[in-house]
């Protein structure tokens, strides 16, 4: 991962823990989306994964960082497998439900496949390609 990456996750990740108040229909709408972005998490690992993605907590905020997405996982004791994951969806970008899957789907990758550098190396990349396969992306296209 970039450094100008984990530079932008600590920032997103403060942004959310330190909110700006906003209008309450932006707050509703953001509840929203969280709260669908956590049912579709749910639907796509089962769906596409297999339901072997380890434990992911999904975050949905704004943030004018350079992120549109990012994925931050814990390794266990031998530093080979992830564990307790949390994506990050940036909803200055993501602004509406297909963008925030395709993000969604990009990062679920970054969680499913080992620490490759470059970070979209061709393990990264099988597993998109094994999505479109899938019909993954058919309805977001």
């Amino acid at each position: 991962m970039r450094l100008s990456s984990l530079f932008g996750a600590l920032i997103l990740v403060l942004s959310l823990l330190c909110p700006i108040k906003y209008k309450a229909a932006k707050t509703t709408s953001m509840n929203l989306m969280q709260q669908q972005l956590v049912n579709d998490f749910y639907h796509f690992n089962n769906g596409y994964f297999d339901g072997n993605l380890p434990p992911t907590k999904i975050t949905y905020g704004y943030s004018a960082t350079d992120d549109i997405g990012d994925s931050l996982c814990d390794l266990d004791n031998s530093g080979t497998f992830k564990t307790n994951c949390l994506i990050i969806i940036n909803g200055y970008y993501d602004r509406d439900q297909r963008e925030a899957d395709l993000t969604l789907f990009h990062e679920m990758c970054h969680v499913a496949t080992p620490i490759e550098i470059p970070e979209h190396g061709p393990k990264w990349q099988a597993c998109m390609h094994n999505l479109a396969n899938e019909h993954a992306f058919d309805d977001l296209w």
